[in-house]
């Protein structure tokens, strides 16, 4: 460890990564990446006598954001709410809806640009999924 430069061995964000390299030289430079996140919980598990409960959100990140803003209530985008007596046994038919959503994104998606005051279109696309074990194998 003494041999490699310090500032190369710690990522202070996502921004310094390969990934986010390779995503901006393949999607171009304006591209918009997203990540994915599905995981689920039980809203009443303080209270016993209401039984078995499940919500699974799922969410997504703009990751072109500054990391101070990425995570922020305001800028996370909720992508569905899956609610029951129990947790789905497979997210697959719920999925199916985002992907599509994601595939018509990656051919453009109509934007306008304040700074140049020009219409543009961007390219949006998923840079990664972040998922637990249980969500995983969902």
């Amino acid at each position: 460890m003494d041999c490699i430069p310090e500032k190369a061995r710690f990522i202070s964000d996502l921004h310094d990564t390969s990934s986010w390299l390779t995503f901006s030289k393949e999607m171009g430079k304006n591209a918009i990446a997203l990540s994915y996140c599905s995981d689920g919980f039980n809203p009443f598990h303080h209270i016993i006598s209401q039984g078995s409960y499940s919500i699974w959100a799922q969410s997504s990140l703009i990751l072109n954001l500054p990391h101070q803003l990425r995570s922020k209530t305001g800028t996370t985008l909720l992508l569905g709410l899956i609610s029951g007596p129990r947790a789905p046994k497979k997210l697959n038919k719920y999925n199916e809806v985002i992907v599509n959503e994601l595939v018509k994104l990656k051919e453009g998606l109509a934007t306008y640009n304040a700074d140049s005051k020009q219409r543009e279109v961007v390219e949006v696309g998923l840079l990664f999924m972040v998922g637990n074990v249980p969500g995983t194998a969902k």
